[in-house]
């Protein structure tokens, strides 16, 4: 991603409609794969991305410009991700709380593919929020230990024993996942 021009900030928080587009031509890749990141929907990720340019236009006059501006505009994706999954959960859990009271109107169980048990976005899945979202700034998003501690507002020690122990509980729950499916495969009738 390349540097955003003063002159660009500028002219995008007095309202230019060019520079907010080529704040959106040089980001929006990867605000989109921020929030991907978090909600592993490519259809939510394109809606949310959506709704932050959206949000990063309206605040434009709050952004100060002493702050890098990708990482206030990765803040504003991963909070704006983050509450869409809390939204997300709380309606499963009414919906699950309704075919729990309503049991002849439950949908059928849903078939999952074994393969998907390997896939890095199941394992992701597994661990508390915490872990999860410091392993995808750091290890997708590539991030700075420095930068990671400006998003999450948190010491840069912080950053390192968070993710000393994120990459344990990964690595714990990717080969808990491998062995169950190991099991499992060893145990079908051929």
């Amino acid at each position: 991603m390349t540097k955003i021009s003063r002159s660009t900030i500028s002219d995008y928080q007095h309202g230019n409609i060019d520079a907010f587009r080529s704040i959106y031509d040089q980001t929006s890749r990867f605000i989109y794969n921020v929030i991907y990141n978090i909600v592993n929907n490519p259809d939510d990720a394109a809606e949310l991305t959506h709704d932050v340019y959206i949000k990063l236009f309206n605040a434009r006059k709050r952004y100060n410009p002493n702050v890098k501006f990708t990482t206030w505009a990765y803040r504003i994706a991963t909070n704006h991700a983050l509450n869409a999954m809390k939204r997300h959960n709380v309606y499963l859990k009414k919906l699950s709380r309704y075919f729990n009271e309503h049991p002849s109107h439950s949908p059928p169980k849903e078939v999952h593919d074994s393969t998907d048990k390997d896939d890095v976005h199941a394992v992701l899945s597994q661990l508390p929020k915490e872990q999860r979202l410091i392993l995808i700034l750091r290890e997708f998003d590539e991030l700075s230990y420095d930068d990671i501690a400006d998003i999450l507002s948190i010491e840069l020690g912080t950053v390192k024993s968070r993710l000393n122990r994120a990459k344990k509980a990964f690595k714990d729950a990717y080969l808990n996942q491998k062995e169950v499916y190991n099991e499992n495969k060893s145990t079908r009738p051929v």
